[in-house]
C-alpha cells in the first residue's frame, strides 16, 4: 500500500479523535441607522447624572454610584465632573459640582447651562432642591442665581422658550403630607416660570396648569412646543394620557399616547419626531404576575403625519439599565448615553437616526 493511500484510510480516525470545537458565536446582525461606540468613563456615578449637551459635548456632574434606581444614600453621591465629546468619545475632567448634584433637570441657552431642582443631600439624608444655578461653558464655573423655585421638587419636565426657563409638574415637598421621616412629596400640575434675561431673575407661578398631574414622565422640546407622556400620578400609577403645549397660545392639546406607559424614560424630538426610549414600564404582557416596573429597552417613534407610534428594533446595549440612559439631541440625530451597570469604567455612545430605524 501506498504511503499517501495509507494516510487517506486513517483520515476518518484522524478526524473522530480531534476536540469537536463549538461553533463560533454570531455577531448580532446591525441594525440600520444604530451605532453604538464604547467610552471609557473614569467616573464613579452609575446613574441620575445631571447633563448638559452643548457644542458637541455633553456635560455630566453629580450622579450616584448605587445601581439601585431607589438608593439615595448620601454615601453613594458622586462628586464628579466629566465632559465628553461626542465625535472622538475622549473624557476630560472638569471642576466638582459645587453641591452634591442628583437629577439636576437642565436646560441651555448660549453659553450658559442651567440647573433646576433636582435631588441634593444635607449630609444624612437626601433632600429636594429649590435653586437654581447656571453653569458657564466657557469657564467651567458655577453660579447659583437669586432665584427660587416655589417650592423643592424634583422628576418634572423643564424647557427654554425665549430665554425663559419653564418647570412643568414633577413631585414637590410639601410640609402638610405626612411622609415616613418627615415632610412628604406629592404630584403637582403646577407650571412655573423663570425668566433669566433679567439682572434679577423673575419666578412666576403661571395661571394655567398641566392637564393631568404627573412627575417622572418623559418629555421633548421641538417645533415651540412642549410634549409630555406617561410618567407616575400620585398613588404611583402610570399616566396614560399625552398631551402638547404651545408657548405662544399657552394651551393644551391631546395627541396619541405611546404603545407602553412608560415613567423614567427620555424622550426627544428629532425633525418633527418623537423618540422615545427606556425608562419602566408594566411587563413583560401574559407573565402570571407582571411586573410594574420592568425595565424597558425598546424604542418608540412618533410621525406627527401619521399621528401615531411604532415600535422599533430595541437598539440599546444590554447592560445598560432602562432607568439608567439619557436621551438627547446631536447633529440631527438622537444619542443614548448610558454607563454599563456591570463592568466598571464603561460607558455608551449610541446614535440612532430615525429616519433610517427599520419599521
Amino acid at each position: 500500500m501506498r504511503p499517501l493511500t495509507h494516510a487517506l484510510l486513517l483520515l476518518p480516525l484522524l478526524l473522530l479523535l480531534l476536540p469537536v470545537l463549538p461553533a463560533a458565536a454570531e455577531e448580532p446582525a446591525p441594525i440600520p441607522g444604530v451605532s453604538t461606540r464604547t467610552v471609557a468613563f473614569p467616573g464613579a456615578a452609575k446613574r441620575n447624572q445631571t447633563l448638559f449637551a452643548h457644542a458637541g459635548k455633553l456635560y455630566a456632574f453629580g450622579g450616584t454610584k448605587s445601581l439601585d434606581p431607589r438608593d439615595f444614600d448620601p454615601k453613594n453621591f458622586c462628586d464628579e465632573g466629566h465632559v465628553i465629546d461626542l465625535v472622538n468619545g475622549k473624557v476630560a475632567a472638569l471642576k466638582k459640582p459645587p453641591v452634591p448634584m442628583l437629577r439636576g433637570n437642565t436646560v441651555t441657552a448660549g453659553r450658559f447651562g442651567y440647573a433646576v431642582g433636582g435631588q441634593t443631600h444635607d449630609g444624612t439624608k437626601m433632600v429636594l432642591s429649590d435653586a437654581v444655578w447656571r453653569y458657564n461653558f466657557d469657564k467651567d464655573e458655577w453660579f447659583k442665581l437669586d432665584a427660587k423655585l416655589p417650592s423643592a421638587r424634583t422628576l418634572f419636565g423643564v424647557a427654554e422658550h425665549a430665554g425663559v426657563i419653564w418647570v412643568f409638574g414633577g413631585w414637590v415637598s410639601d410640609p402638610t403630607v405626612k411622609g415616613p421621616k418627615g415632610p412628604g412629596l406629592r404630584v403637582t400640575d403646577q407650571i412655573v416660570t423663570i425668566d433669566v434675561t433679567k439682572p434679577t431673575p423673575v419666578v412666576t407661578v403661571r395661571a394655567e396648569k398641566m392637564t393631568t398631574g404627573r412627575r417622572s414622565y418623559p418629555f421633548a422640546v421641538g417645533g415651540g412646543k412642549f410634549f409630555v407622556c406617561g410618567g407616575l400620578d400620585d398613588g404611583f400609577a402610570y399616566v396614560k394620557s399625552a398631551q402638547v403645549y404651545d408657548f405662544v397660545s399657552n394651551k393644551w392639546a391631546d395627541f396619541p399616547p405611546p404603545i407602553d406607559a412608560r415613567a423614567m424614560a427620555e424622550m426627544v424630538a428629532i425633525g418633527g419626531r418623537l423618540i422615545l426610549a427606556g425608562g419602566f414600564s408594566t411587563g413583560p404582557a401574559g407573565a402570571p404576575k407582571p411586573n410594574p416596573f420592568a425595565e424597558n429597552k425598546s424604542l418608540e417613534i412618533y410621525d406627527p403625519a401619521g399621528k401615531r407610534w411604532r415600535k422599533s428594533v430595541p437598539a440599546l446595549p444590554a447592560t445598560v439599565g432602562g432607568s439608567a440612559l439619557n436621551l438627547f439631541a446631536h447633529d440631527g440625530m438622537a444619542v443614548v448615553w448610558g454607563i454599563d451597570q456591570g463592568k466598571p469604567s464603561t460607558a455608551y455612545l449610541t446614535t440612532i437616526d430615525p429616519a433610517k430605524l427599520p419599521k
